[in-house]
C-alpha cells in the first residue's frame, strides 16, 4: 500500500541536435543525492495545473523561459510509500542554462545511449520515466533528420523533428475522375495548423521509408486509399520559418468512398484548383505551396505533350 500520492510532472529537454540535458542532483537533496537525473521536473503545488508546474520547475532548475514544453503522456509511477501521477513534457532547445544550485550540481549533455549505459547512475523515478519518454507512441514514430534529400544526420520523433529540423516528407494532392481535389480540414488536436485546409495527403518520412512507401502509407492512413497507384510528379525543397523540407510529390486519382483517420481529418471538400488558390488564406502554408507547384507541374506536362 502507499502511505500518500501526489501529482509530480517531468520534462526532458535537449538541444535540437537530440543530445539532452541531464542533471546531477546536488549532495543535499534527500533523495538520491549525486545521482543523475535525465528529467527536470517535481511536485505540482497546491493549486497549481501539471502544465503551470511545468513552467515553472523549467525556470526555476533550469533557467529556462519562454520555450515551448510539448505535452507527450500521464503515467503513474508507484514506489512505495509514494504513489505519483505524473505528466510528462518535451522541451527542445539551444540556449544558456542557469542551474539552481540548491537542486543542480551540474549538468551533462548526454545521447539516448549514453543514459542508457549509465542507469546505474540514475534515479529509479527518472529512469522509468525516460524510458517511458522513449516508449510513448508520439516517440516511436521516428525521422530522420536530413542535410540534403539522401544525406541524414540523425533519427528524432515528429515532433522533435517539426521543430526548425530538416526532414523528408511527402505530399499527395488526391483527384476525383473530374479533376476536383479531395481537401482535408485539419483537427483541432493537430500541433501544426489545427483546423486549416490541407490539398494534399502526407506526413514526414519515417526512417527507413521511401518517399513512395511513405506516400502509400499517408494515402491509406489519412484517406482510407488502398490499392491504387501513384504517380510520381518531382521532389520539392520548402522552407519557413519553422521547417526545412525535402519533398516528394505523387499524384493520386481515385473515384470511392473515403474513410478518414480521425485524429488527422476532421472533414474532406471537393474542391476545384480555382477554388483553392481563391481560398489560400485558409489552407496550410506548405499544402498551398505544394499545390501550387502542382499546377505548375500538371501545365509543364500539358504544354509538352497537348492532346491532339
Amino acid at each position: 500500500c502507499h502511505d500518500f500520492a501526489l501529482g509530480g510532472v517531468d520534462f526532458v529537454s535537449g538541444l535540437y541536435s537530440g543530445l539532452y540535458y541531464v542533471q546531477r542532483r546536488s549532495s543535499t537533496k534527500d533523495y538520491c543525492p549525486g545521482l543523475l537525473e535525465p528529467m527536470a521536473g517535481g511536485v505540482v503545488g497546491f493549486g497549481e495545473s501539471y502544465d503551470e508546474s511545468a513552467y515553472r520547475e523549467l525556470d526555476e532548475e533550469m533557467g529556462i523561459r519562454n520555450t515551448t514544453l510539448t505535452h507527450v503522456t500521464t503515467f503513474s509511477y508507484s514506489s512505495p510509500p509514494m504513489l505519483v501521477w505524473r505528466s510528462l513534457y518535451d522541451c527542445v532547445y539551444d540556449g544558456p542554462v542557469t542551474k539552481q544550485d540548491e537542486e543542480v550540481a551540474e549538468v551533462l549533455l548526454l545521447s539516448e545511449q549514453q543514459i542508457l549505459a549509465r542507469e546505474h547512475d540514475i534515479t529509479p523515478d527518472g529512469m522509468f520515466a525516460f524510458r517511458t519518454y522513449l516508449t510513448t507512441t508520439s516517440r516511436r514514430l521516428q525521422t530522420c533528420v536530413f542535410a540534403s534529400p539522401s544525406r541524414h544526420i540523425h533519427c528524432h520523433s515528429k515532433q522533435r523533428v517539426r521543430n526548425h529540423l530538416d526532414l523528408r516528407g511527402c505530399g499527395s494532392p488526391m483527384l476525383d475522375g473530374r479533376g476536383d481535389f479531395y481537401v482535408q480540414r485539419r483537427t483541432l488536436i493537430k500541433d501544426y495548423c489545427p483546423g486549416f485546409l490541407d490539398p494534399m495527403a502526407g506526413g514526414v518520412v519515417q526512417a527507413g521509408e521511401s518517399y513512395e512507401d511513405n506516400a502509400l502509407r499517408e494515402v491509406e492512413e489519412e484517406m482510407g486509399v488502398s490499392g491504387v497507384p501513384l504517380t510520381f510528379v518531382c521532389t520539392f525543397f520548402y522552407q519557413d520559418t519553422s521547417t526545412v523540407v525535402w519533398g516528394g510529390m505523387f499524384e493520386c486519382v481515385y473515384d470511392g468512398a473515403l474513410t478518414l483517420q480521425p485524429e488527422e481529418v476532421s472533414q474532406v471538400l471537393v474542391m476545384s484548383a480555382s477554388d483553392i488558390i481563391a481560398r489560400a488564406d485558409e489552407f496550410t502554408p506548405d499544402g498551398l505551396f505544394a499545390m501550387r507547384l502542382y499546377l505548375d507541374e500538371s501545365n509543364k506536362a500539358t504544354a509538352a505533350h497537348p492532346r491532339v
